[in-house]
């Protein structure tokens, strides 16, 4: 990801940083994975970034920043340009082979009616692995205390707000006002282990997406209408359709307990466990995401 904090100055105020001159492609810097600060771009003086992206994984770039004039766009290995966004908004490239690549990116700042507008910024740099395909197990669940089956939907997490997320994860046909969060395990079973009315049907290495105060925390409710909602402050807010995202939790790609990171080559079960009307617990359908 590319995050952009930017400050207005003018022409003679402006100080180039230690990267330059990273002009172009052909000069561009030659970047790694994490945080660089304290750069520096003017309308005038684009700067050029390359980066190894790992087989089987994409990067992503936000310019994230309260003025709209920072621009971001990632060009391929061959020059290319792939994406292009301005200030706030997320650019991904996936290069879609099976081999490393390296791709461009370019910061800069349109000269609007003339003016020499500049910003200093930190550049964070992060890849994450491409989804290679998703797929259902234990599904439907059993009926739950509304004589519904609770619903777990997961879909990929490209273009989100959250730089470090790599799945939305979505749940309805729940029971009102019932807490539940996000459960992964890193082996899957048909016919589940017994929790509650509904077997729990992941094992292995279990992640439980509950740690309070982090970005691993989805714990939620289910308001009136059987959607789910993380109290965590985590959800994406969408005002145009699908509504549905609003209640979203977007997964990141960190594991809690202590697991790591989703990383290529990795397969993991996703279910939402939550309480019951009248005591009791029960879980969701299950996901099954392969990277």
């Amino acid at each position: 990801m590319l995050h952009i904090e930017k400050m207005i100055c003018s022409a003679s105020d402006f100080v180039d940083d230690g990267l330059e001159e990273n002009d172009s492609i052909a000069n561009a810097t030659v970047m790694v994975e994490g945080v660089h600060p304290n750069l520096a771009v003017r309308f005038d003086d684009p700067d050029f970034y390359q980066v190894l992206i790992p087989a089987g994984e994409e990067l992503r770039v936000k310019a994230n920043t309260s003025a709209s004039d920072v621009r971001v766009s990632l060009y391929d290995f061959q020059g290319q340009i792939v994406s292009t966004e301005l200030s706030g908004q997320v650019a991904a490239h996936a290069p879609g082979a099976n081999v490393s690549r390296r791709a461009f990116i370019r910061v800069d700042i349109p000269n609007v009616a003339g003016v020499a507008n500049c910003s200093t910024y930190d550049l964070h740099i992060a890849t994450h692995p491409i989804l290679q395909s998703l797929q259902t197990f234990c599904d439907p669940a059993i009926p739950n205390s509304t004589g519904s089956s609770t619903e777990l939907v997961i879909v990929e997490d490209r273009l989100g707000p959250h730089t470090d997320a790599v799945l939305f994860a979505f749940a309805q046909s729940g029971p009102p006002n019932q807490f539940g969060y996000l459960v992964a395990g890193d082996q899957v079973q048909q016919l589940g282990l017994p929790m509650g009315a509904q077997p729990i049907c992941i094992g292995g290495n279990i992640a439980r997406y509950n740690v309070g105060g982090t970005r691993t925390n989805s714990i939620g409710v289910f308001n009136a209408n059987g959607y789910w909602w993380s109290l965590a402050g985590h959800n994406l807010i969408l005002a145009q359709p699908p509504y549905w995202w609003r209640y979203a939790y977007p997964v990141p790609e960190q594991l809690p307990s202590g697991l790591g990171t989703l990383t290529v080559g990795q397969s993991w079960g996703f279910q939402l466990w939550h309480r019951e009307s009248g005591g009791g617990s029960s879980t969701s359908n299950g996901v099954l995401v392969n990277w």
